[in-house]
């Protein structure tokens, strides 16, 4: 598959939103929704690629070449968890999200396994409102029952701190892009979603905003961030295929060391955060040097250190 310069882009800026709601978690709503939307982006264009990818490839292969990318990276975060919790008393969020992602796509290797025409072309189709309902129904039905009998989060001491919601979230977003690969949406003779999904991605984003910081669990909780992660998923799409299909020298740049950049984000953020504490100086003070240093700092590991490291290499 020809490599969609739109998702490289989509995905570097869903990046970029992961390091902003690291930077801002005292603010709740925008945290919340940010890492929503992030999740969504991440995983369904994962998915999308790793489809695309396990299709040509053999399991043994794939799999392979999926923990060079995402097993020994994850398992580097897990030291750097361990470490920031004995230094910083705080446990990472976002540590869980290679490992995990590794395991969706082992379990996309067993089901290939199993029934080797899974990942095979349909007819090019657009979204169904059959389909699109079922989805919406089963997202919202784990997400509700995520919020009625579990906690918020789950600690695993010394490594991470796990949101069962955002694991469901992630797992529904993977099985999209799946379903997206083998139906051949996004492709110049499949569906192309209209610039009106951008309007229906900016309402979700209003009404998530309004609705649920502080709410418990309803139906309208478990549903507004599935209804969100598809409208993003959708308008997103939509506004960067027309705005965004190309590579500018900053883009490409940001495309190469945004893996890298998201590996060493929360280290470099939990850490500044953590010196600058002490500091009687205003809050948002405190943020700005914080995210100059990730600025800088990130920018130096990731294009003269990390680049050089065969799995934080760019494909594209």
């Amino acid at each position: 598959m020809n490599r969609f310069i739109c998702f490289d882009n989509l995905r570097s800026a869903a990046v970029v939103l992961t390091l902003a709601a690291l930077l801002l978690q005292s603010w709740t709503a925008f945290y919340e929704e940010s890492a929503v939307v992030a999740i969504s982006i991440v995983f369904f264009i994962s998915a999308y690629f790793g489809a695309s990818a396990l299709r040509i490839r053999t399991i043994s292969f794939f799999l392979k070449d999926k923990w060079k990318r995402l097993g020994w990276p994850g398992l580097v975060l897990v030291l750097f968890g361990i470490e920031e919790q004995l230094v910083t008393s705080a446990l990472p969020v976002t540590s869980w999200v290679p490992l995990w992602l590794f395991l969706l796509f082992a379990g996309l290797s067993l089901i290939k396994h199993v029934n080797h025409k899974v990942l095979q072309h349909r007819i090019a189709s657009k979204p169904s409102v059959p389909f699109l309902l079922g989805f919406l129904v089963l997202l919202a039905a784990a997400l509700f029952l995520c919020q009625a009998f579990l906690p918020q989060s789950l600690a695993i001491p010394y490594i991470a701190r796990i949101r069962p919601d955002w694991l469901v979230l992630s797992l529904f977003a993977f099985a999209l892009g799946v379903y997206t690969f083998r139906h051949r949406w996004f492709t110049p003779s499949g569906y192309q979603p209209k610039s009106s999904s951008l309007f229906g991605f900016a309402i979700m984003v209003g009404v998530y905003a309004a609705w649920m910081p502080g709410k418990g669990a309803s139906i309208l909780t478990a549903l507004t961030p599935a209804l969100l992660l598809v409208a993003a998923v959708l308008g997103l799409t939509a506004w960067f295929h027309q705005q965004f299909d190309k590579h500018s020298a900053w883009s490409h740049t940001l495309h190469r060391i945004s893996y890298g950049l998201f590996f060493v984000s929360e280290p470099i953020i939990l850490h500044s955060m953590w010196f600058l504490q002490p500091l009687a100086v205003a809050v948002w003070l405190k943020v700005v040097i914080t995210a100059l240093v990730l600025a800088i700092y990130g920018y130096l590991l990731c294009r003269y250190a990390l680049f050089h490291i065969p799995c934080f290499k760019s494909k594209g």
